[in-house]
Formats: C-alpha cells, structure tokens, sequence
C-alpha cells in the first residue's frame, strides 16, 4: 500500500490536522497532542450532529482515541 502524509494547517485548537493519501483516496488524520475528550471526541460528536442535520462536514472512518488520533473524511 502507497500513502503520503502531508502537515495541513490547523484550527485554534491542540489539534494538529494530516492529510493521508493511500492509493487513491485521500482523508484526514486529527491528532489531539492534549484534552483528547475535546479535541476529539467532542469534535468527532459536533460533526455528527451536524450530519444528521445535513450540514457538511467531516465523517468519522475510525478512531484511534487511545492513541490521540482518528481519520475523518476529506471534503
């Protein structure tokens, strides 16, 4: 398997946001360096709300909480 790991800017938070290229598909990965329940649980919460309302935004392929992390889609 192929990937590519690129830096993005992030928001104002303790997130730090990756892009990740595997083959053809691309997502994004969300690493909390700290506060991992808000920065990521409560976002990963935020952004199903928001989906279930049909607003935009990312959807959650997998958590890795334990490891401060999990992979969103891209937009």
């Amino acid at each position: 398997m192929r990937y590519s790991l690129e830096k993005i800017s992030g928001d104002a938070s303790f997130r730090e946001f990756y892009r990740i290229r595997k083959n053809k598909k691309t997502s994004i990965l969300v690493f909390a360096k700290k506060e991992k329940f808000r920065n990521l649980i409560v976002y990963s919460v935020v952004n199903n709300i928001l989906n279930k309302h049909k607003i935009l935004s990312p959807k959650l392929i997998k958590n890795y909480y334990k490891d401060n992390i999990m992979e969103i889609t891209y937009l």
